[in-house]
């Protein structure tokens, strides 16, 4: 009786390795997959990424539409 509840826990095991295999796999696929999208789109077209970290306001200024001045008054402080 115990000796085929352990062949079962190693059957299980076993099929548990095959799944988590089989899933790693797919999601490989799936990022080399999205990755070589991104290259043939960049090839294309540069594609600018924003810029991370430290920017100082000419730099920040050239990645969005622009700065915008808001009026500060009594209405809009809380």
């Amino acid at each position: 009786m115990e000796e085929e509840v352990n062949q079962k826990v190693v059957s299980v095991s076993f099929s548990a390795i095959r799944l988590t295999a089989t899933v790693l796999a797919r999601a490989l696929a799936k990022i080399i997959a999205a990755e070589k999208a991104r290259a043939a789109q960049s090839a294309k077209g540069k594609v600018q990424e924003p810029k991370h970290g430290k920017m100082t306001l000419k730099e920040l200024n050239e990645q969005n539409a622009g700065a915008v001045s808001i009026e500060v008054n009594e209405g809009n402080i809380k």
